[in-house]
């Protein structure tokens, strides 16, 4: 019974529902990342690659929570369910979970365009001694904006699902608690 009242207070508190862990700080690496790109440095395009799959990398893990909170609700009433929470997973263990859960519209895009930056901050990251050419990291650095760029815009697509989601199911439980107080 308790695991149903708190997914109840879940559905409720909006403060609750899945977000980023500090958002104050993922708007300003956005404003950072921005910035030190525009620099056209070597030091600035790297920068802003590993910024940028930082940022994607927790975008990841708020939508693997919106499913996980949505397979919760489905249930909720029917059976309990609980999901292994890895605080620090890799940012491709992060996407191999969402793989394997709810979809959502765009999703097959979304995991598509992480993949492509992982694997620009993968090459970028460990290549670092083999290519310090600023022409080529700067194309790299190019693509991984325009990665990011569109994983921002699928990420608040589907949150926005989630979150609508979630509001759809709060309407519900309150519209039930006052029909079962009038009935009282």
């Amino acid at each position: 019974m308790e695991y149903f009242r708190k997914l109840e207070e879940f559905i409720v508190s909006e403060e609750l529902w899945p977000s980023f862990r500090k958002p104050e700080s993922i708007a300003e690496l956005k404003r950072i990342a921005m910035d030190v790109h525009s620099k056209g440095s070597i030091e600035g395009y790297i920068s802003s690659i590993l910024i940028y799959q930082q940022i994607a990398e927790e975008m990841v893990w708020v939508i693997l929570k919106d499913c996980q909170a949505m397979i919760r609700i489905s249930l909720m009433g029917q059976a309990e369910i609980e999901f292994n929470g890895q605080p620090k997973a890799m940012f491709g263990r992060l996407i191999d979970e969402l793989k394997n859960t709810v979809n959502f519209d765009n999703k097959a895009e979304f995991i598509k365009e992480c993949n492509a930056l992982n694997k620009i901050r993968i090459s970028i990251a460990h290549g670092l001694t083999k290519n310090t050419d600023l022409s080529k990291i700067a194309i790299e650095a190019a693509k991984a904006k325009s990665h990011f760029e569109s994983i921002n815009s699928l990420y608040q697509e589907a949150h926005g699902y989630f979150c609508d989601y979630f509001e759809h199911e709060k309407t519900n439980i309150i519209n039930e608690y006052q029909a079962d107080s009038m009935g009282d």
